[in-house]
């Protein structure tokens, strides 16, 4: 378990094998997605109901779950095309380590 950051990523890629999911400390990633809604042009009225889309996706129970969950936010948000690819790119994407 760690922060959001790449390096910590690449170094259990290429020094344990088989994991498949890396999990991040989650007072970072809600501090960090608070700390970019105005820059990836989230309107203030759409924030806290992103952020309990969030807290869901963070109570899920399984992958499949999770996967069908994200989805469902990435439509009901998809006017927020560079919150999305942030969101993505630095929290989903990079969470999922190669087996």
């Amino acid at each position: 378990m760690s922060d959001g950051a790449s390096f910590i990523f690449k170094a259990i890629e290429s020094n344990i094998s088989g994991v498949s999911i890396h999990l991040m400390c989650y007072f970072h990633l809600k501090k960090a997605v608070k700390n970019n809604f105005a820059a990836k042009g989230v309107d203030k009225k759409d924030r806290d109901h992103i952020l309990r889309c969030i807290d869901h996706l963070h109570e899920m129970i399984s992958e499949e779950h999770f996967n069908t969950y994200e989805k469902l936010f990435q439509t009901q948000y998809v006017h927020y095309e560079d919150f999305l690819k942030y969101f993505d790119s630095t929290w989903i994407s990079d969470t999922k380590t190669s087996k």
